[in-house]
C-alpha cells in the first residue's frame, strides 16, 4: 500500500503550484481510494466541497479537529458524503482519535485482497528467495531473541522481498550472473 499527502487542491495562480496541483488530481485519479481531509473545527463555508470534487463513491471524508468540531461543520460534511457515496471518519490528531479511519482503511484493504489467489512461483530463483525470507522471519520471531538480531533478520527479510520485487542492487545482480561462469579462460 502506498499513501501519499498531495498538494492541497484549489486555484493556483502560480506555475509551479499549478503544476503540483496538476499532479495531485493525477495521481489522485489513479489511486484505489482517496481519503480527503476536512478541518472540523472552521464555522464558516470555506469552499472544501469545491475541492472534493475529485472524490468517488466509497472514499473517505475525515472529519478532522474532532476534539473542536463545530456541530454545523459536522453536519455539512455528512450530508456532502451521503449525497455522494462517501464514508465520513472523525479524527483528531492532537487527541490520537483516529481509531475510525484506521478501520476505515482496514476494511478497505481486506476487502482488496479478499478473493484473490496467491501468485504462484515459478522460478526457482524466487522459491529460494521466499524460502530464506521465511527462514529469517521465522528465526525473527522467536521468543527471547535480542532486538537487533529480530532487527538484522526483519532487514533480511525486505531484503529478499526486495529482490523478489525487482529493487535489487545491481552488484548483487553481478555477483549472481559472474558466480556461476568461470572468467578468464
Amino acid at each position: 500500500m502506498t499513501l501519499a499527502d498531495t498538494a492541497g487542491l484549489r486555484l493556483a495562480e502560480d506555475m509551479v503550484e499549478a503544476e503540483g496541483v496538476r499532479r495531485a488530481r493525477a495521481w489522485a485519479a489513479a489511486a484505489d481510494l482517496r481519503l480527503f481531509v476536512v478541518d472540523g473545527s472552521q464555522a464558516s463555508d470555506d469552499g472544501w466541497e469545491d475541492e472534493a470534487v475529485i472524490l468517488e463513491p466509497g472514499d473517505l471524508l475525515v472529519l478532522n479537529k474532532l476534539d473542536q468540531a463545530v456541530e454545523a461543520r459536522a453536519d455539512q460534511c455528512r450530508t456532502y458524503a451521503a449525497a455522494h457515496g462517501l464514508d465520513v471518519a472523525p479524527a483528531s490528531a492532537l487527541t490520537k482519535a483516529v481509531a475510525e479511519v484506521e478501520a476505515a482503511l482496514s476494511r478497505r484493504v481486506v476487502e482488496r485482497l479478499a478473493g484473490g489467489e496467491a501468485p504462484t512461483v515459478t522460478r526457482l530463483r524466487h522459491r529460494e528467495t521466499l524460502a530464506a525470507a521465511l527462514v529469517q522471519l521465522e528465526r525473527a520471531l522467536m521468543p527471547g531473541r535480542a532486538a537487533e538480531l529480530v532487527a538484522e533478520d526483519v532487514r533480511l527479510v525486505s531484503r529478499a522481498l526486495a529482490r523478489l520485487s525487482g529493487r535489487i542492487n545491481a552488484d548483487e545482480v553481478l555477483d549472481k550472473v559472474f558466480g556461476s561462469f568461470c572468467i578468464g579462460k
